[in-house]
């Protein structure tokens, strides 16, 4: 029994003893310190440059190390920042190896491990010179590594403007080491940034050789993700960028220790549903798909195609890293780019220029070939330029320099990114035209070498065409309001270092015009306009207008004003012809004020004929010089409303003054001409005009020129009635005043010849030939101060001849109305002398009274009686006559002719009277005195008194003549001898009593040169006759004046 307690209890207590003992052995394979101390040493033994920390280590009941807080860094950071932390890991070890001493790994489990790799700024790498590295011992496998839940951390500091961090999470890795020196790695991970990501490769132990080949799908591309891409330019790229795209990545990375670049890397990337969009590009991108190939330094885009609205985008290229802006080859096109500004504004530099050089809008397809090495631009691989080309695709465009609106444009401009040239050649239209524009473009700024020209044939004239010009010119172009077609040749130019030089010749056709400066509309215009930067000229420049031609050259002149303000006067030289003086070519001398009060002076009218210059050097119309060589026009000045016409003359007008010289004209038969005259207009109205040395042959006094005369002048020229041709030489000076309706100032100095002329000044004098010479004034309201002289070589009055007459006649300034006329005419070896005095004031009144004296009857008888006419002795006579208006109605006077001392004999009209009465000559002479009183009333002449006294036979009478019929009713009587002069005064005339009731003879009829025209009846006894005839007429009922005698009439033989 106790044995059996014995041994119970040995066995309780050798139990407890073997537990104790196990305990004891465990506790010492087991030491947590002892474990950890022998795991940092065999990580530190593996990993020699870096420093190795671990917070526990223990060994597991079912096998395996659970480590706690293991901790990497480098020796030689001070910082001792961590480059793997790994919170728990489980190493798993050879159970018998560590029985005696040794740890040997078989799998190391690391659970949630950070690890960091990082590039410095200097380049190095945070994992330099961790690694033990080989030392030619035999290889021994190396534990398999599983990776849970790690985290991978890529950092790249070598730009510290921009640091990158790449985080990858959920890292699920698996590292064998099979067969002995390859290790294969195979695993999976997520990252917000690159989505999942596998991958598989190997290391080589012997030779280091690393590769790694991963794949990531569904990638969600955004602007955080592309931000941290260690790309080190451009700096800008990622600034604005917004991106939304899924992207699918598939690459190796191998590293080759013993090759030159011992980095390989060969990466292929497809992005796909993109929406990209970035402030400095030029468009937002749409369904962008894109594939890239990256291998070894070098970026491939094997394609790229996008939308961004109606434009398609095309591409492909290759480009080298890190800096791909600055090696790379690139082809890109992107079709129905529709231009504008928007567009401008988000365009490089180079691009916006072009841009703005044309300003285009609509589709248009770019096609970009480009390359740069090292910065700048270089060849393509081809050995063609990098150039940037525009096909535009029947867009509109507005050339800057030209910008005249075109439509429907298409060609080519190439732009050569080298040497920066711009070439185009284009095709366009205007309208319904074709449009040319082809040049080149060198550099930028004022170092620009441009040349571009612009051709067009048969473009409207319209405000788009305007605008198109220079500033400078517009308001000059559209002052012609022009209507019609022109030929466009615009050439820019612009050397280096200077401004521009654009120049635009225009051919001008099938147009219509009217100037502003000369409102007058032209019709069929053409000719050449060109246009250069500091001048503008015009040549071969014509049109019509209601049969008229007018042919126009002329240019600008440019000029600076005394506040240094630039103008541009103008210089013409225009040629017309058969160009009508209407209301138009009035109106378009109207904005010329001062041309336009000449022309309002003048009234021309007709048809001109005409060369002119026009020189107005700037806007001030006193500047305006115009020069005329006219000829077929009419003029009616104001101051003298008499047609002058078919004018040919030389004409000057400026600074208010016409001068006119070398003018001939005629007014219908009368030819007149002019030295020289000026007419100067006063700003506020009126003008004052002198005119030298006019002539005018042939010239009548018609209706016209008496009308043109000052009212008071009229009535004396009508009086004249002198419709004879005359030649006249006068100066005149006309002043017009400013005020309205005051009548203008008029002053004479001149001469008017007659030849043969016939006039009346109440009588009719014919076949006048002479001059008058005269100098005066007219103020508009009266005759101021004028005189004069007559001297004619011959006139006729009653068919008697005046020779040499002079006359000196004057209007005295106190009294303007009255005009004397103080007259000597010699005739028949006499004179005749007297006064005629003419009154203005109502109608025209005159008053003559003239004296003849020594009056020779012998040649008085040979020019009125004929070479058989006996006469000699000397007559003497007395007119006094009065009237008024041009006829002879309104004659009153009385005049007397006595023949004291003569010798009468032989004379046809009393040698008819002898005859009639049956009588005969004495003889030797048969009358010795004559004498005769008369009055005058009207054209009714009444012979009062009537004496022929002779020695044998005296005859009286008494009688009428008319003056207008020149009919005669003259009764004589016989008396013989002179009884009547013996007797005493008291009973003298009781003879004359008895012979005129014995016998008296009646001549009547018509004093024509024709005796017998003159018919003689003898009335016997006439004191018992007459009253017995009267008594008859009334018995029949006759009219008195009817009484025939029953003597029988006689016709003179």
């Amino acid at each position: 029994m106790a044995m059996r307690k014995w041994i119970v209890r040995g066995i309780v207590w050798g139990i407890v003893g073997a537990c104790a003992a196990g305990a004891l052995a465990y506790q010492r394979w087991t030491d947590p310190g002892a474990v950890r101390e022998q795991v940092i040493a065999a990580l530190s033994e593996a990993f020699p440059g870096a420093h190795v920390s671990i917070d526990s280590a223990r060994l597991r009941l079912f096998g395996g190390i659970q480590l706690n807080g293991l901790r990497l860094t480098r020796d030689d950071d001070p910082a001792k920042h961590e480059f793997l932390h790994v919170p728990s890991a489980i190493f798993y070890h050879d159970k018998e190896k560590i029985l005696d001493g040794e740890l040997k790994l078989r799998k190391i489990e690391l659970i949630r491990p950070r690890f960091r790799i990082r590039r410095e700024r200097d380049g190095s790498w945070n994992l330099k010179d961790i690694v033990k590295p080989p030392n030619g011992a035999p290889q021994t496998q190396l534990p398999a590594i599983v990776i849970h839940q790690g985290t991978l951390i890529l950092e790249d500091r070598s730009d510290a403007a921009k640091p990158t961090t790449l985080e990858i999470n959920d890292v699920g890795l698996t590292i064998i080491n099979d067969p002995l020196p390859r290790v294969l790695i195979r695993g999976a991970a997520n990252s917000e940034l690159l989505g999942k990501l596998h991958m598989h490769g190997f290391v080589d132990r012997t030779s280091g050789d690393t590769s790694i080949s991963f794949r990531a799908t569904e990638i969600p591309l955004t602007p955080a993700l592309l931000a941290r891409l260690p790309i080190p330019c451009p700096p800008d790229l990622f600034v604005g960028l917004q991106v939304i795209a899924k992207a699918k990545v598939e690459g190796k990375v191998s590293f080759h220790p013993g090759q030159p670049e011992p980095i390989y890397y060969d990466v292929h990337c497809e992005v796909k549903d993109g929406t990209v969009q970035h402030p400095n590009w030029p468009l937002p991108l749409e369904n962008l798909a894109l594939q890239f190939h990256c291998n070894t330094g070098t970026l491939q885009l094997e394609s790229l195609t996008a939308r961004s609205g109606s434009t398609e985008i095309s591409a492909h290229g290759v480009g080298r890293l890190p800096c791909v802006d600055q090696e790379f080859e690139v082809h890109l096109d992107l079709k129905h780019v529709m231009l504008g500004d928007d567009l401008a504004s988000r365009l490089p530099s180079k691009l916006r220029e072009l841009h703005k050089l044309f300003q285009p809008n609509g589709p248009t397809t770019i096609h970009i070939a480009c390359a740069r090495h090292e910065g700048h631009w270089a060849p393509l691989a081809s050995g063609e330029p990098s150039q940037v080309s525009l096909r535009p695709e029947l867009i509109a465009m507005t050339f800057i320099e030209f910008p005249y609106p075109l439509e429907r444009v298409k060609g080519d401009i190439d732009y050569n990114l080298l040497n920066e040239h711009m070439k185009f050649s284009l095709d366009a239209y205007a309208g319904a035209q074709p449009v040319i524009l082809g040049g080149y473009w060198n550099g930028d700024g004022r170092q620009a070498d441009v040349k571009f020209d612009i051709r067009g044939n048969n473009i409207t004239i319209d405000e788009k065409l305007l605008k198109a010009l220079p500033p400078s010119l517009q308001n000059f172009a559209r002052s012609f309001h022009a209507t019609g077609k022109i030929d466009v040749r615009s050439h820019i130019r612009q050397e280096p270092g200077k401004d521009f030089r654009n120049e635009y010749h225009i051919r001008i056709h099938d147009t219509a015009v009217k100037w502003d400066p000369f409102p007058y509309p032209l019709e069929n215009v053409s000719g050449f306009l060109d246009i250069y930067p500091e001048h503008w000229e015009f040549h071969d420049f014509q049109g019509t207008r209601n049969g008229g031609h007018v042919l126009i050259n002329g240019k600008s002149i440019p000029r600076t004003d005394a506040k240094g303000i630039s103008d541009m006067g103008v210089s013409l030289e225009i040629t017309g012809r058969n160009v009508p003086l209407n209301h138009e070519l009035r109106d378009a001398v109207r904005p010329m004020k001062e041309l336009h009060k000449a022309w309002e002076t003048f009234n021309p009218t007709g048809k001109l004929f005409f060369t002119a210059s026009v020189e107005r050097p700037s806007a001030d119309l006193n500047d305006l010089e115009v020069h005329v060589d006219a000829r077929g026009a009419t003029v009616t000045p104001t101051f003298f409303h008499y047609r002058i016409q078919d004018i040919n003359g030389q004409f000057r007008f400026h600074k208010m003054r016409l001068e006119i010289s070398k003018l001939r004209a005629r007014h219908d038969d009368a030819l007149i001409a002019m030295g020289k005259g000026a007419v100067d207009l006063n700003p506020l109205g009126g003008y004052f005009a002198k005119f030298d040395d006019v002539q005018l042959t042939g010239m009548r006094l018609d209706n016209e020129f008496i009308k043109a005369l000052p009212d008071k002048l009229q009535t004396a020229a009508k009086m004249l009635r002198l419709e004879d041709p005359l030649r006249v030489k006068t100066q005149v000076v006309i002043a017009q005043p400013p005020e309205i309706g005051k009548p203008p100032d008029i002053y004479w100095d001149g001469e008017v010849r007659m030849y043969e002329a016939k006039l009346t000044t109440g009588l009719e004098f014919t076949k006048v030939t002479g001059s008058l010479s005269c100098r005066g004034r007219y103020d508009g309201r009266q005759m101021v101060g004028v005189e004069g002289n007559v001297l004619l070589d011959q006139a006729y009055l009653f068919e008697q001849p005046f020779k040499k007459v002079h006359a000196k006649f004057e209007i005295r300034k106190e009294s303007p109305e009255i005009l004397l006329v103080g007259l000597r005419a010699p005739i028949y070896g006499g004179d005749i002398t007297g006064q005629v005095r003419v009154d203005f004031n109502s109608s025209l009144r005159y008053e003559m009274n003239l004296t003849a004296s020594q009056i020779n009857l012998a040649e008085f008888g040979r020019q009125n009686l004929g070479p058989k006419s006996q006469l000699s002795g000397a007559a003497g006579a007395r007119l006094y006559l009065t009237g008024f208006g041009a006829g002879i109605d309104t004659l009153d006077g009385n005049g007397s002719i006595d023949i004291p001392r003569g010798h009468l004999y032989n004379l046809p009209f009393l040698l008819d009277l002898l005859k009639f009465l049956g009588l005969h000559w004495p003889d030797r002479t048969a009358f010795e005195e004559f004498h005769t009183g008369f009055t005058v009333q009207g054209p009714k002449v009444t012979v009062q008194k009537l004496d022929l006294l002779g020695s044998a036979v005296s005859l009286s009478g008494k009688g009428e003549f008319d003056l207008g019929s020149k009919n005669l009713s003259l009764a004589i009587y016989p008396m013989w001898g002179r009884v009547e002069q013996l007797l005493p005064p008291a009973i003298r005339p009781f003879p004359t009593t008895l012979s005129k009731n014995l016998l008296t003879v009646e001549v009547r009829g018509k004093v024509s040169g024709n005796p017998k025209d003159l018919k003689y009846r003898m009335k016997p006894m006439p004191v018992i006759v007459d009253p017995l005839l009267l008594l008859r007429d009334r018995i029949l009922g006759q009219p008195t004046g009817n009484a025939v005698s029953p003597t029988p009439t006689r016709a003179g033989p």
